[in-house]
């Protein structure tokens, strides 16, 4: 009889729980995995904690430090996840973002762990939220380009246009591109969600409700986002606008004064973070994202599979992802994003509703979450099993 092997145990090193896209595919991967064959616990080298309830939920132990990037150049956890490593003694670590990748990647290498890193932000964009310095995390990736020749076993990419952004000095045999996935059995097309939820922002059936869920970070750029719905409001002023994330609520000031300095105070409904997003998604018409630059965009996979057609910039994995499903623009060009904003609202009921077929039809054929995380199981069986 042969004896089944026992269950690979992976830490996953991130550098935070905020709201973004890295952070949901870490929990999507971590709880996604066969438990008879792996074992997952999470190292956040932050104290935020936005997304530790759904690892909670799905029993997942996590380990949150108190990191200070800004005065450590991200290495004053080095020894406390050294520490852990040799405590849990896992088989593979698979960190997480820049700044976990060179913490996590280095405490591995320390303890002779194998260590696969992660890379899907953009260089515009940290992991360290709110306090990000760009120049810091440029460092950061400079020095792990130098590393990667030497710690990681491997190194994930979510998309070819990082790999040609970001990963030019990394060793390239060692890159693999794994893109993102969805879980198009949560995200998903609901009338009773979008009932209630437009019943709880007082936003009739008929009104336009265009939303952008990201958190408040520059690389968004929302003053063109929000030049752009000056420009739709002038013209459909029956529309609204919907923001949901992380620093999205009405307490910050910074985005109170660009709602404000826009002449939108009566047109932006601002949630902050909700972890009812899939609900939220239910009850747009439409999608927007503005981004300077993104890696590969989960909102888009997330909206599209809720049956929201999208509008983004060129950024990424934009195009791919949308396909004939929405209208991609040029980055900090208001008036075109404003003109495909305008163009879909405004599509006859018969020609909205196929646009949110084909945008659903398009997430669940070409970016199944299963196989992602199939992907990456094999990964792990491969580094650990040979």
């Amino acid at each position: 009889m042969s004896q089944v092997p026992p269950p690979i145990k992976i830490v996953h090193v991130i550098t935070g729980l905020s709201g973004g896209g890295a952070e949901r595919m870490m929990i999507n991967v971590a709880r996604g995995l066969d438990p008879a064959r792996f074992q997952s616990r999470v190292i956040s080298l932050s104290r935020d904690h936005t997304f530790a309830p759904a690892l909670d939920a799905a029993g997942i132990p996590i380990t949150t430090l108190d990191a200070r990037p800004l005065l450590t150049l991200g290495l004053g956890p080095l020894r406390r996840v050294a520490q852990i490593l040799r405590r849990e003694k896992p088989d593979v670590v698979q960190t997480w973002l820049f700044d976990a990748d060179l913490v996590g990647g280095i405490a591995a290498w320390m303890t002779g762990v194998p260590v696969i890193w992660n890379i899907r932000a953009s260089m515009s964009d940290s992991g360290w939220r709110p306090l990000a310095s760009s120049v810091r995390l440029r460092v950061v990736a400079r020095v792990c380009a130098a590393l990667s020749r030497v710690v990681p076993r491997n190194i994930i990419s979510s998309s070819q246009a990082n790999v040609r952004r970001n990963l030019r000095h990394y060793q390239p045999e060692k890159i693999r591109v794994i893109g993102n996935g969805i879980d198009a059995d949560l995200f998903k097309p609901d009338g009773v969600a979008r009932a209630e939820v437009r019943e709880e922002l007082g936003v009739g059936e008929g009104t336009p409700l265009i939303g952008m869920v990201a958190r408040f970070h520059p690389v968004k750029d929302f003053e063109t986002f929000f030049a752009a719905a000056q420009r739709v409001i002038e013209t459909h002023p029956e529309g609204r606008f919907l923001l949901c994330g992380q620093g999205m609520e009405r307490e910050n000031a910074a985005l109170t004064r660009l709602v404000r300095a826009h002449g939108l105070d009566d047109f932006v409904l601002r949630l902050g973070f909700r972890d009812d997003v899939a609900r939220i998604f239910a009850a747009l018409d439409l999608h927007v994202l503005s981004s300077k630059s993104e890696s590969f965009g989960n909102v888009h996979m997330e909206a599209m599979a809720a049956g929201v057609p999208c509008v983004s910039t060129d950024v990424g994995e934009a195009r791919a992802i949308i396909g004939d499903a929405g209208r991609i623009v040029p980055r900090g060009d208001p008036a075109a994003l404003a003109a495909a904003i305008r163009e879909l609202i405004g599509l006859p009921s018969a020609e909205r509703e196929a646009l949110r077929i084909r945008a659903r039809e398009r997430i669940v054929r070409e970016f199944p979450l299963a196989s992602v995380v199939e992907r990456y199981a094999q990964l792990y069986e491969e580094v650990v099993r040979g």
